[in-house]
């Protein structure tokens, strides 16, 4: 395959975007307009007229060019509409990368076990009816479901097919940053920006857990493709005590049961986390971490 490496600048959107939407591993992480918000210096790989592609998002630190994985982008790696998924396809990129330091996730669609690290990522297929999906909740995501439905935490879904209010996106905005984390948002520019632009772009859904009006817990879901990726969870106090997150995605499940439709929880590698997700019955699926130097 003839690959080359292409600025931004260089890059025939209309048909990189193409190339994406075409793979059958498609993420939403790899469009432009995605990369342009989390990586505006991002560049890339291009096999045989867009054929096949692979982002490189570009940092610069001491006046020495780098490929990173940006915020709020789990994993890229390689996208490709040939349908033939040849093992060694993911390698020859690998090889035509610049040389330069970079330490990037990249999906694990080709099976590049011998290549990288493996990262954990846990997925739930809702294509099964909610009794069937239910059944496979383990004893304490049921105990902690019931907790929150005694407790009185409501549920509700905002989307730009449904919403009246044209301000939800700035409302999760407010609600995440203004709500004590255990950890620092990495940019709130770029969370800003991609929050609203995902929102007004149709692939934002958000999900808020109220205890008499009062929000307590949301979450942002980035659609992308057949794919629900729990990007932004957020509860405070009050709603981690009363499990308010596990009700979310107990009506994320009863919303979309019986659709070809994946939850992607972003997988974690906090055992306690890891533990939260696999109560709902999702499954491992791994991606992978390739470095130099760094």
């Amino acid at each position: 395959m003839n690959i080359a490496y292409l600025r931004r600048s260089q890059i025939d959107i209309e048909k990189w975007d193409s190339c994406i939407e075409q793979s059958d591993n498609r993420l939403v992480y790899a469009k432009s307009w995605y990369l342009d918000i989390v990586s505006p210096q991002w560049s890339g790989l291009v096999g045989d007229n867009y054929l096949a592609v692979m982002p490189l998002p570009t940092k610069t630190k001491y006046s020495i060019p780098y490929f990173y994985q940006p915020p709020f982008t789990q994993q890229l790696g390689l996208f490709d509409t040939s349908k033939v998924h040849n093992d060694s396809i993911i390698d020859e990129f690998i090889r035509k990368i610049p040389f330069r330091p970079y330490r990037l996730h990249i999906n694990g669609y080709h099976c590049p076990q011998h290549n990288g690290i493996e990262q954990p990522n846990y997925t739930l297929y809702l294509g099964r009816k909610y009794d069937d999906i239910s059944s496979r909740f383990d004893t304490n995501t049921l105990r902690n479901i019931n907790k929150a439905h005694k407790s009185g935490v409501i549920v509700e879904r905002y989307d730009s097919a449904n919403i009246v209010k044209s301000d939800i996106a700035d409302k999760f905005i407010e609600f995440y940053l203004s709500t004590p984390k255990p950890y620092e948002v990495s940019d709130i520019d770029v969370f800003t920006k991609l929050i609203r632009e995902a929102y007004a772009r149709g692939r934002m859904i958000f999900y808020f857990a109220y205890i008499d009006e009062v929000p307590i817990a949301a979450l942002a879901l980035l659609w992308s493709g057949k794919r629900m990726i729990y990007l932004c969870p957020i509860s405070n106090e009050y709603g981690k005590q009363r499990s308010a997150m596990f009700l979310i995605i107990n009506q994320i499940i009863t919303d979309y049961q019986d659709t070809d439709t994946t939850l992607d929880f972003e997988g974690s590698r906090i055992e306690g986390i890891a533990r939260f997700y696999r109560g709902f019955g999702a499954k491992l699926e791994p991606y992978f971490l390739i470095r130099r130097f760094i």
